[in-house]
This record gives structure tokens, C-alpha cells and sequence, in this order.
């Protein structure tokens, strides 16, 4: 590559064929292969396309994610249910830890199914990976809802309107 980033072409490249002895500079050599650089090591980084390529994906961690903001959602919504005492307290940190962890499963997970369809990413476990994912965009959109759902009373109540006395 030249300095500016463009590939340089054949007859801007000025070379020598031949060195003192008469061998070619340009020819491949052969070493010998090494077992160890012959197997890939996950996690190990090159670079494809736009992508930079690791070999394993974050399928556990993207579903492990996912069910942890699924767990924040139920688990905090059944200590409101049962702790009166807590219960305000539970019920605003129970959309904020939900989406503390299924955002990043969501955009996690989707970022790498398109990693995988570029094939900067190997696809084994990708159906673990499709879990979280989804799981992670559930979570998200019923976080949503909540809040909605949230605000509506809210608006509500400072308007004076029982919302039920409308159906």
C-alpha cells in the first residue's frame, strides 16, 4: 500500500528479480509447518471485509444477558407484588435493570448474526445466539410497554381520571 491508502500498481513498483547468488527474492519460501499455528485459537482476531473477525461468537454471554433482564423483569415485578413496603422502590429499578442488560443482549446478538452472515464469524452455536437475541428485543420491547404504561397512569392521576371508568 502506498502512503495515501491505494494499492500501488505493478509498473509503479520498481524491484529487483535477482540478488547477488542469482535467487529469486520473490520466491515463496517453504518453512515448515508448525502444528500450533496451524490451529486457531478462539478468540483470536484478523481482519474480513469491514468486519474484524473473531472465531467464536458471544452467544452464551448474549443469552445470559437475555435472561437476566428477563429475571429483572419478573423477579423485581414479584418483590413489588409482595414487599409493600418496597414497592415504589421496585417498581422504577425494575425497567431500569431489565434494560441494563437486554439492550446490550439485543444489540450484541444482532451485531454479531450480522457478522456471521458476512462470514467475519464462525456460526456454531448461532441458534444460542438467536435466543438471546430475541430475547433481549422481548424484554426491550415489554420494558417499553411499561414505561407506556407507567407514564399513562401517571398523566392520569395528575389529570384526576380513573382510567377504567373510560372502558
Amino acid at each position: 500500500m502506498a502512503k495515501d491508502n491505494k494499492p500501488l500498481r505493478l509498473d509503479q513498483i520498481q524491484r529487483q528479480v535477482f540478488d547477488d547468488q542469482g535467487e529469486n527474492l520473490f520466491s515463496e519460501k517453504k518453512d515448515e509447518i508448525v502444528e500450533a499455528e496451524s490451529v486457531a485459537v478462539e478468540g483470536t482476531s484478523y481482519e474480513a471485509q469491514n468486519f474484524e473477525t473473531t472465531l467464536g461468537n458471544h452467544a452464551f454471554t448474549v443469552l445470559f444477558l437475555g435472561l437476566l433482564g428477563l429475571t429483572a423483569l419478573i423477579g423485581c415485578g414479584l418483590f413489588a407484588y409482595y414487599r409493600e413496603e418496597d414497592r415504589i422502590m421496585f417498581l422504577i429499578l425494575q425497567p431500569i435493570f431489565a434494560m441494563m442488560a437486554a439492550i446490550p443482549a439485543w444489540l450484541t446478538g444482532r451485531n454479531d448474526m450480522k457478522a456471521i452472515q458476512a462470514g467475519a464469524m464462525h456460526r456454531n452455536r448461532y441458534g444460542v445466539l438467536v435466543l438471546g437475541t430475541y430475547l433481549g428485543a422481548i424484554i426491550s420491547g415489554l420494558v417499553f410497554l411499561l414505561l407506556l404504561y407507567y407514564l399513562l397512569s401517571l398523566v392520569f392521576s395528575i389529570l384526576g381520571i380513573d382510567p377504567f371508568s373510560l372502558l
